[in-house]
């Protein structure tokens, strides 16, 4: 029981921290949404770019990249503190790579279904299988530069 008080100075900036992270990324989302039609459309990808979940997850690598980076320059002390337990809370509310990977794949696993059809009415085929798989590698590798990023700057302050 001793360690409840320790518990608590952890786990409620935690929780606050992930509410935070989850009303930002809500309006990442609606301030998005009227990007995300002429993103995909001006690129021409087959299937809907899921536009808010690259920023959010991008952001929120580079922004654990970065408490990671002072973490280590402040020889781990810095790692236990409330603000920390804030901050990873809030990257973990804010973003998430099972929401990634769903967007990117639901084209790809419902065009057998007719559920999702291209500006032309087309079914959609392996163009849209290509599609999800090129998001989701851009995806991984882009936020683990953002997030190696983060700790560079991390380690330089």
């Amino acid at each position: 029981m001793s360690d409840l008080p320790s518990l608590l100075i952890t786990s409620i900036p935690l929780t606050i921290g992930a509410m935070l992270g989850a009303v930002g990324r809500a309006m990442t989302e609606s301030l998005t949404a009227p990007q995300h039609e002429r993103f995909s459309a001006a690129r021409r990808w087959p299937a809907p770019w899921p536009l808010a979940t690259f920023v959010v997850n991008i952001g929120g690598s580079f922004l654990l990249g970065l408490v990671t980076g002072l973490t280590v320059h402040f020889g781990g002390g810095f790692g236990s503190s409330p603000i920390v337990a804030a901050l990873i809370g809030f990257t973990g509310g804010f973003s998430t790579f099972s929401t990634a990977l769903v967007d990117a794949a639901k084209p790809a696993v419902t065009a057998g279904h007719g559920q999702y059809r291209t500006k032309t009415g087309e079914r959609l085929e392996l163009k849209h299988l290509l599609s999800a798989l090129l998001h989701a590698f851009a995806m991984v590798g882009i936020c683990l530069a953002a997030a190696a990023l983060g700790m560079w700057i991390g380690k330089l302050v």
